[in-house]
């Protein structure tokens, strides 16, 4: 079952005016950039477009089930707290969040929907996210029960808010981005937008002119605060300790660089690269961590042929001193090379793909170089490239020389300090939001 959020429904944006709505529809009454309201709204007795809402449940009331309902996850005794990334780009916030949640109050639960499910190692329960419609809706919030809501940005579904707000469960918006933020209006209903956002209790805003915007809307005042983004810990690689000692003694300081989880069609592209950065830098070791293990034995006979003295972990060698390209294919090691390498170049970034994030390296305190392909897999890639916290190629052939730039201690450096930087804000608004929501469920 897919969620509201990614059934390719035709999404309008909160905050900007069409350039010309329907024949014989209207305008829409939405608020453009820096304007002023346009449009007359339909409104109740109580002066709030409650009628919109209204008409847009009447429109989409959902199929109801006849029999058994499908089997739906266990619902934990205690409070549960119910997360959607309404925005790719707010998982990863919302699930520091979580974390860091559940190590102050483990008896709270976490669920988290969405159309992706989160790592195996994040302390929440999952399910697909309910439809945008009364029924789905009602059905969804009546086996979870959850105490609290708090919706990532993007699309927000008008049913599942107003919904909630009949059972009165505190609603939380977060990350509102006046630039993504977008209700579903594929009837043109005027004044569908600020209903909906007026059903949020707090509305934390990515920057000032999103508040502004969000309050020029509709959304009261003393809803609305500017808080930027959640913090997006990463938890580190695991390594063994013995071993990173034992690899750093070995290599007595000379310079390395990491390819981390390379596919076999991109091995040229990382040799010829290491050949032209070993020209100028002639101690310095590749360390090939493969996307497959088993596949090793190939890593090494390639470089072989391409006329490099090669090791392989996996028969039991060391990177030695007279080691050129150095092939670590034994398994749950990614941690370990990341810490000793001051630079990764993320493999399949360039020619495939990646399942590799790019804050994984940076965590740990490694320069990042990623390819033109992990644009589309990360989330996090166009942030850390705004903030300098990766150097991004757009031509793979580029590799030689970006490792040549970031041999230099001070640009690696630089990297790496934004990384973390990058790694850590968003701390204040995440425990902001962690204390107003458990003062919300009364903890």
């Amino acid at each position: 079952m897919r969620g509201a959020a990614d059934r390719g429904q035709r999404a309008y944006a909160v905050l900007h005016r069409p350039s010309a709505p329907p024949a014989g529809r209207g305008n829409r009454g939405v608020v453009d950039r820096g304007a002023e309201p346009v449009a007359p709204r339909p409104r109740s007795p109580s002066g709030r477009p409650a009628s919109a809402l209204r008409l847009y449940e009447a429109l989409h009331p959902g199929r109801r089930l006849f029999g058994t309902e499908p089997p739906r996850p266990f619902r934990p005794d205690g409070p549960l707290i119910w997360i959607h990334p309404g925005v790719s780009t707010c998982s990863a916030g919302l699930l520091t969040f979580a974390k860091r949640l559940q190590e102050a109050e483990p008896d709270v639960a976490v669920l988290m929907t969405g159309a992706v499910e989160p790592r195996a190692d994040v302390p929440v329960l999952f399910e697909y996210a309910p439809e945008d419609t009364v029924v789905s809706a009602d059905r969804f919030l009546d086996h979870w029960r959850p105490d609290a809501l708090i919706w990532g940005g993007g699309r927000v579904a008008p049913s599942i808010v107003s919904r909630a707000v009949i059972r009165s469960i505190p609603k939380f918006l977060i990350e509102a981005d006046a630039d993504q933020l977008a209700v579903d209006e594929r009837g043109w209903i005027p004044g569908l937008a600020r209903a909906t956002l007026r059903g949020f209790d707090r509305v934390f805003a990515l920057q000032e002119d999103d508040a502004r915007r969000l309050r020029q809307i509709g959304v009261p005042a003393e809803r609305v605060e500017t808080a930027g983004r959640l913090e997006r810990g990463v938890p580190a690689l695991p390594h063994q300790p013995s071993e990173h000692s034992a690899v750093n003694m070995i290599l007595a300081g000379r310079p390395v660089w990491l390819g981390a989880g390379v596919p076999q069609r991109e091995t040229t592209l990382f040799l010829e690269a290491h050949k032209a950065a070993f020209a100028h830098t002639h101690r310095l070791l590749l360390v090939i961590v493969p996307d497959h293990p088993e596949s090793g034995a190939a890593f090494e006979e390639e470089a072989r042929r391409a006329g490099f003295t090669t090791g392989l972990r996996s028969r039991g060698d060391d990177p030695e001193a007279g080691m050129q390209v150095y092939v670590a294919d034994l398994e749950g090691e990614l941690g370990l090379w990341m810490r000793v390498a001051p630079i990764t170049a993320m493999g399949g970034s360039f020619l495939g793909r990646t399942s590799i994030s790019p804050m994984e390296p940076a965590a740990l305190g490694s320069a990042v170089i990623a390819g033109p392909k992990a644009r589309a897999q990360h989330p996090e890639y166009d942030r850390m490239a705004v903030l300098g916290a990766l150097r991004a190629l757009l031509d793979p052939q580029q590799l030689g020389r970006a490792v040549q730039t970031l041999l230099a201690p001070d640009a690696a450096a630089s990297l790496a300090a934004a990384a973390w930087k990058m790694s850590s804000e968003g701390a204040e608004a995440t425990d902001r939001l962690i204390s107003d929501v458990l003062e919300a469920i009364g903890q």
